[in-house]
């Protein structure tokens, strides 16, 4: 790969250690690191070869610019767990487009999020990575669940 693997640890590392003393805002400002919708990113089969990633550095899912939206989503979605998150129009506009996220596992914790938190306004997001998914069955089953989740009149 063109970057060096210790400097990409560090870089994973700084982005862990900043959402863990700033908490939300650090963990929406790293969802949208070097983000990459997935309508844009057609799987070629080759995602992870080296070769590719070598000669695409800044590629949405080279290391370490997946793993740090990785961390965020995760980190998002432990937050909806607890209880901690105010599921605000910021937040929600946030989270709608994260939902498509070129990597499928920012898309599930993003999903798992959205369903937690149970907005309405969630819904037509949701449908529509319902019915565009194709690369996890994982991500469709949460986004069912998710979907299930979201109330016809929860507000926001």
């Amino acid at each position: 790969m063109s970057s060096d693997p210790m400097q990409e640890i560090q870089e994973e590392q700084a982005a862990a250690k900043r959402i863990e003393e700033e908490g939300l805002p650090a963990a929406l400002e790293n969802l949208r690191y070097k983000y990459g919708p997935m309508t844009e990113f057609k799987s070629t089969g080759l995602i992870f070869d080296e070769v590719l990633l070598s000669e695409n550095a800044d590629h949405p899912m080279a290391s370490p610019q997946r793993f740090i939206r990785m961390g965020a989503a995760d980190f998002i979605r432990d937050q909806a767990k607890e209880g901690a998150l105010d599921p605000d129009k910021d937040l929600m506009d946030r989270l709608h487009s994260s939902l498509f996220d070129c990597c499928a596992a920012v898309r599930m914790s993003v999903a798992t999020a959205v369903g937690v938190l149970g907005q309405a306004s969630s819904r037509p997001y949701l449908e529509r990575l319902l019915e565009i998914e194709t690369a996890s069955p994982m991500v469709r089953g949460v986004v069912e669940i998710a979907i299930g989740s979201c109330s016809q009149d929860s507000g926001a």
